[in-house]
């Protein structure tokens, strides 16, 4: 998972044509499911958090709407 915290804001605002998403919490994981990435936006800016797994990983439902 390469992608910081502007990469991943500006994939959040092309996937749902928003300018500001304040009070939003956007969840990414990585290919292998070792590591995720949240983005939370509020009304001072955005933080970005980063969490790796030592053992297992993270498994999200598959959305076909999203997809």
């Amino acid at each position: 998972m390469r992608k910081g915290m502007n990469s991943l804001s500006l994939l959040v605002q092309e996937k749902f044509n928003r300018e500001s998403p304040f009070w939003d919490l956007f969840v990414f994981r990585g290919a292998r499911g070792d590591k995720i990435k949240a983005i939370w936006f509020d009304d001072i800016g955005m933080s970005l958090y980063l969490k790796r797994l030592e053992r297992g990983n993270v498994s999200f439902g598959r959305n076909r709407s999203m997809a």
